[in-house]
This record gives C-alpha cells, structure tokens and sequence, in this order.
C-alpha cells in the first residue's frame, strides 16, 4: 500500500510553545486534516499552524503527539535526484564532520545519529573507524546500516532506547529535529546520553527563510490560504520549524553554548528534483535564484547548522552521578 493511500490513527492535543512556555501564539493559517490521518477519535477536522509571539517558535496546535511514525515508510524516502543525494551523502556531510572533529578526543568516539533513515551520517562516522550507532521510528533502513556499517540500530522513540548516561561523544540530527513536537523534551534526552564536553550536531530547515516569505506572498496574491514556512501534515510532515531567535532562545534558556551556528541559503535546491527539465530550470533562474542569493547574503537563508554543548545544569548532573558512581564503587572495594 502506497504512503498517500495509508490509514494512520494520530493523537492530537494542545500545547504551548515548547521552547519558551508562552500560550498565545499568532495564527498563521488553517490546515485541513488529510484524509487518511485519522484524530484522536473526537472529529478533529483542521489544525493551526501558529507563530510563538515571544521566540519566533512555528508549530501545529493542536498538535500531533502519537502515531506520527507510521507516515516514515519507504515511499518516504524517494524523490530526490541522484546530484543530490550524492551532494548529502558526500560533500555535505563530509564539511560537518570536518567541523565535528575538532570538538572530539580519543581514538573510538562514539556516535550516534538520531533519526538516521539512510544513515548518512552513520557512513561517515565508519568511514572514520568511529562507534557507530542509530535510531529510528522507522526500520527502513535498519537491516543495511547494521550489515553495511557494523551499526547498533534501535527502533522506537529515542527516550525508549535505554542508552546509558554520558556515553555518546556526538550526537547527529540531520533534518529530524523539525519532525518532533516537542524539541526540548528530546534535546534533553540526549544531553542525558551525551558525555561531559560531549557536542550536538543539529540541521533543521529556517522557517524564517527569505524564499518562504516570497513563497507565501505568491500564495496570498493567488488567493491561497496556505503558508510554506512549516508543511504541517503534508509531506514532509515538518510539524516544528525553527527560526533563529527561537533557536537561540532554546539554547540561551537552558545554559547550552552554541559552538558554531550557521544559516545558509539554498541556491543549489534544484538539484534535488527528479524533473529537471528546461521548465523547472528556467523558473528556478527567473523566481528563486535571486530569492535564494538575497537570502544568503542577509542571513535568511533556508537551512540552520548549529555545533552545540549540553547545558550546564546537564553537566553538573553527569558530573554528580559519575562522582557518585565511583564512590559507590570506592565504597564496594573498601
């Protein structure tokens, strides 16, 4: 059965801004329930895609909160050009990794890509002889990367996994963060998994993009009552979007240091349609090459990268219940 022509049971409720608490968030526009999305069985017809007033924080209220890991199937995974599945896979993820590098000690880290799907990060962390391990709400990939890579892949929600404290050296979530409802909730997992002066890897799209803006002004000028800063319960289920206040305001409000922080724009996005014809390409040069370009150059471009480290409050913990571990080790040999 095709992803489109699947029945899936979704859960709904309110909730506030997940990044800084706040409960009047500015509508942005109405989303009708797919069809094949089924509420949480009290004829829910319609979600709000809303704008946080305070940080800038996009998301679906009422948002949904379980059965979203049933859209991940393997009809998911397609659409992209082979350019630009090789531009993810190698030259992308290659810089990142340039990047990572510098922040992480000892011959073997550990590393763990969180959402890994094809597990492009998972590639590159073997390719540097790193421990290599995955997670994932769906099994697509799980059975590759275990025999290809070597990886310890875990399927289910990641606060479910049971890794232990402070044992990851890196974290990776490449375009996964903005799937999420609640950002914070999983950013805390992992600084719980994450090793003191261990890092954070994070991309996600910039719902503050300049090229959405120009999109939602053709929209409004044809008359549609539809945004593109988040697609909601559209493919591809970005039910978050991140700008960079809300981001930083996520980061500055629970004592996590951002060692590197980048918005790039999005000129090369042609690439990655399998129908790239002389249409597509002169549409592309005319409307959203200048768009893109402008973008780039005030800071509105369409992706965010951030290095990041735990919290203090997160080390201090991990510094307690090491401490604690070895005098009740101390005390056991006494």
């Amino acid at each position: 059965m095709k992803s489109e022509d699947k029945i899936v049971g979704i859960t709904f409720s309110h909730q506030t801004c997940r990044i800084c608490g706040n409960d009047d968030p500015e509508p942005i526009c109405r989303q009708t329930i797919p069809k094949k999305v089924l509420g949480n069985g009290a004829g829910l017809k319609e979600t709000f895609i809303v704008r946080c007033r305070c940080c800038g924080f996009y998301y679906l209220d009422p948002m949904p909160v379980e059965g979203l890991e049933e859209l991940y199937d393997d009809n998911y995974f397609v659409g992209a050009s082979d350019k630009w599945r090789e531009k993810r896979r190698v030259v992308d993820v290659r810089k990142r990794f340039q990047m990572i590098s510098k922040h992480v000690s000892g011959p073997k880290p550990r590393f763990l890509e969180v959402g890994c799907g094809p597990g492009l990060g998972i590639q590159e962390a073997f390719r540097r002889k790193w421990q290599v391990y995955g997670q994932d709400v769906t099994d697509v990939f799980a059975q590759t990367l275990r025999e290809k890579y070597n990886a310890e892949i875990y399927i289910g929600e990641l606060d479910q996994a049971g890794y232990d404290d402070n044992f990851f050296d890196v974290v990776y979530l490449d375009s996964v963060i903005e799937h999420v409802p609640d950002p914070e909730k999983m950013l805390k997992e992992i600084e719980r998994i994450l090793k003191p002066g261990g890092s954070i890897y994070i991309i996600t799209p910039n719902a503050d993009a300049l090229i959405n803006g120009f999109r939602d002004l053709l929209l409004k000028i044809l008359g549609r009552k539809k945004t593109t800063r988040i697609s909601g319960l559209e493919q591809p289920y970005h039910i978050t979007g991140f700008t960079r206040s809300s981001f930083k305001t996520m980061c500055d409000n629970n004592g996590r240091k951002i060692k590197r922080f980048q918005i790039y724009s999005g000129w090369n996005e042609w690439r990655k349609h399998t129908d790239r014809g002389l249409n597509v390409l002169l549409r592309y040069l005319l409307l959203y090459f200048p768009v893109h370009l402008t973008g780039e150059i005030i800071g509105k471009g369409i992706t965010i990268e951030a290095l990041i480290s735990k919290s203090n409050r997160q080390q201090a913990v991990s510094t307690l219940r090491l401490q604690t571990r070895f005098s009740m080790t101390q005390t056991k040999r006494g």
